[in-house]
Formats: structure tokens, sequence, C-alpha cells
């Protein structure tokens, strides 16, 4: 799931800069094109010799544009959209004139033809769309795994993470309250006093389109009332890695212990203001670096 979901992030990414390339490329005339393609004129002309009346019926699938009678010279023009998931978009027509009454039939656009080789069109924009699409499917095709890989627990991730719950116990010692002031850039999640052996927690959705999410916290008791600052949860270090997305630590003297589900043990422990890991001795006491 952690490799799907940095797939997805990166995909986004790219379909971002991609987005606002084309926006900026589009400035001239005024329109961003962002990701809904632009409309496609087909232009019908008679051009029959000798001059005589061309009678045509153009449709696709979904869109019938009806019957038309154009003189020589004259043309018949029809606009639509193409699809921008998949280059499918396909219209045919009939065409017949007085001197031969049969029906001659004609592709008269195939998106994969014709797309982005008509007048007016970028090869640039033709490119990054097609990127684009390409993106599209991958993304496609991994929400519907992650969506899959999801069904024994009766819920489908989709593209929007699930929340985060961070646990912090009181394992001072001696025994003494824990008073704990926990934000984010954008969230302030207050100040709180907990006894030994007590919790308080607080939950959150990480951030999806990069890898930035943090929330810290001030500690401070009783017997030392200087403030001690942690990183409480650092989305690069602990996405994925907290059992049933509950990340649980012990606050001590020292600094903080993450709970370790392989272990089953709170043996991950960081000394304050610092990330690096530090070791657990054999008999689980904690040796905080300097």
């Amino acid at each position: 799931m952690a490799t799907l979901t940095m797939i997805i992030r990166k995909c986004m990414v790219l379909v971002s800069l991609i987005l606002g390339t084309m926006m900026v490329e589009n400035l001239d005339s005024g329109e961003a094109f962002f990701i809904i393609p632009k409309k496609v004129t087909v232009q019908i002309i008679n051009n029959l010799n000798p001059p005589q009346d061309l009678a045509l019926h153009c449709k696709s699938k979904t869109d019938d544009v009806g019957q038309h009678t154009i003189k020589v010279g004259e043309d018949f023009s029809f606009r639509f959209r193409p699809k921008i998931f998949a280059v499918a978009t396909l219209y045919f027509c009939n065409f017949r004139w007085p001197t031969n009454t049969s029906y001659h039939y004609f592709d008269i656009y195939v998106q994969k033809r014709d797309e982005f080789k008509c007048e007016n069109e970028k090869l640039t924009m033709a490119t990054l769309t097609m990127i684009i699409r390409k993106c599209m499917v991958l993304v496609s095709l991994i929400l519907g795994t992650m969506m899959v890989e999801n069904l024994d627990s009766g819920e489908a991730s989709f593209i929007i993470p699930k929340k985060v719950t961070v646990q912090i116990i009181n394992n001072l010692n001696p025994p003494q309250d824990l008073t704990l002031h926990c934000k984010s850039k954008t969230d302030d999640v207050g100040e709180h006093t907990i006894k030994v052996g007590e919790d308080f927690s607080f939950r959150f959705r990480p951030n999806i389109f990069a890898v930035v999410t943090l929330y810290f916290c001030n500690f401070r008791w009783p017997s030392d009332i200087s403030y001690h600052y942690f990183d409480i949860y650092v989305q690069e270090r602990d996405e994925f890695k907290c059992e049933n997305q509950v990340c649980s630590w012990k606050i001590s003297k020292g600094g903080a212990c993450k709970y370790d589900p392989d272990m089953q043990a709170y043996t991950k422990c960081f000394p304050w203001n610092h990330h690096d890991v530090v070791a657990i001795s054999s008999d689980n006491s904690t040796d905080y670096a300097n």
C-alpha cells in the first residue's frame, strides 16, 4: 500500500506540473487548457466534379449530427469534445450525390489518427496530454488495486489517506503530571495535562500530495518546568509504520518511545529535538543520546 500511494503521489505531482505548464502556454489565447480537451471542429467541403449537391449524414456512437445537403464549394461543420481518458472518439459519415445514389462511408474523425494533427493544435499540447492520459490510467489501475486490497476490511482506501491517530502516554518516573501542547502548521491541538499511565490522543488526515505532514509537541512536568520539544508525527518517518494507523508514544524524561508493531513493545526511542533512533538494551531499559 505504501508503494502504491507513493506512485499516486508522484503521478499527481506530475499531472499538476503538466497542467501548470499547459495553462501558461495558453495564456496568449486567453484560455487555460487544464485537463479538459478543446473542442474539435470537423469541416466537410463539397468538391464534387462535375458540380452537384452532396448529401451527408455524420454520427458517432453517442452523437447524431443529422443529415445535410451542401452545394459545390460550400461546407458543413460540426463540433465536439474528444475523450480525455481514452483515445477512442470516432465520427463516421455516409455520402451520396445525384449521379451515384449508393452510400459511401468514411470515418471523418478518428481520434488516434487526427488528434493534434489539425491546424491550430500544438504538438507540445499533444505530448503533455498524452502524458496526462497515461498517468490517469496508471492512477486508475492503482486505485482499483487498492480498492481490491481493502475489500476484506470493508473499506476502499481510494486516493484519500486514512486518518492517523497519535496517542501520547505519560510514562514519567517518578510519577507526575505531564503537560503537553501539540500542533502542526495549520492545526493547534491545544494544551492538555495527563497523569501517569493516562494518555491523550488526536486524529488527522496526512497530506496526500506530498509527504510533508508534521505535528510537534512541547512537554513539561512539575520537576522540570522547561519545555521539551519533540516531533510527534513526521509523515516521512511514521507513515505506514504505525499499527492500524495508531502511532503510540510513551513520554519519559529523556524523550519519546514509539510502539513497534514488529517487536510488540515501545522500543523505538528518540531524544528531545533529535530524530536518531536510540538503541534499546537487552533489559528493555532506554538509553537516550545526549
